[in-house]
């Protein structure tokens, strides 16, 4: 699931996975996630990729929610900002996440820790 408020960039993420092999679940920010995750059952994300910024329900928020749900507790998750302070980089690794992505990224930056998050062999 990408969840960011830009939509060129989570656009960009989306096609970035699917053209990868995976499916690609958008939402626009915290809130918009959490709806429709509470649509997918038991057919949850394999990862979230989210943006820390966003109206609604903010990243932090969001990675809270899902850590705080025992079905989800498990889903690795990247942050994916501009932000650059390091007390707050450094917050997000107790709320669980897998990975760092700094905004503007490059392609193989982003599918490099989406395989180091989901523990995929690098490609070859």
């Amino acid at each position: 699931m990408v969840v960011d408020d830009c939509l060129p960039l989570r656009k960009m993420l989306a096609k970035m996975l699917t053209s990868s092999g995976f499916d690609a679940v958008e939402a626009s920010n915290g809130q918009e996630a959490i709806r429709a995750l509470g649509k997918m059952g038991d057919a949850l994300p394999a990862l979230f990729i989210i943006d820390l910024n966003m109206p609604e329900i903010s990243g932090q928020d969001l990675m809270r929610y899902i850590q705080a749900q025992p079905n989800m507790k498990n889903i690795p998750m990247l942050a994916c900002s501009s932000e650059t302070n390091m007390d707050v980089i450094n917050n997000l690794r107790t709320l669980g996440i897998k990975g760092y992505i700094l905004k503007p990224f490059k392609t193989q930056t982003v599918m490099d820790k989406i395989r180091q998050a989901l523990n995929l062999p690098d490609e070859q």
